[in-house]
């Protein structure tokens, strides 16, 4: 699975333990993604797009830079956020839970 999917999915993972969203089917339908791509995603068969990481930018405030591996942020700040008319902002403040930097740490240990 490339990096690109990981952290994307580990986007998806933070969005659910914050309660921003609920659901895969939610997110998939945010970003415009059929959930059984979502699935063949996650069973690395297919790939996001382009289209659905920009959606993430809009709809969440997601980092493209830092989905593409050269951020440090999962998202951008609040102020960009603003900027850009995200729909459902992120605290940025909070940083991810443990398991999921443990999970961030095991990619960047691959590369």
């Amino acid at each position: 699975m490339s990096l690109v999917n990981q952290r994307i999915l580990l986007i998806l993972s933070f969005l659910k333990n914050k309660g921003t969203i609920n659901t895969d089917k939610e997110f998939c339908e945010s970003i415009g993604l059929l959930k059984q791509n979502l699935i063949r995603i996650k069973r690395g068969q297919s790939n996001f797009t382009a289209g659905h990481i920009l959606k993430m930018s809009f709809e969440y405030g997601a980092n493209p830079s830092w989905i593409f591996g050269v951020g440090e942020k999962m998202f951008v700040s609040k102020e960009i956020q603003q900027k850009i008319g995200v729909n459902k902002a992120v605290n940025t403040n909070q940083s991810p839970d443990e398991s999921i930097k443990k999970r961030e740490l095991q990619l960047t240990e691959k590369e």
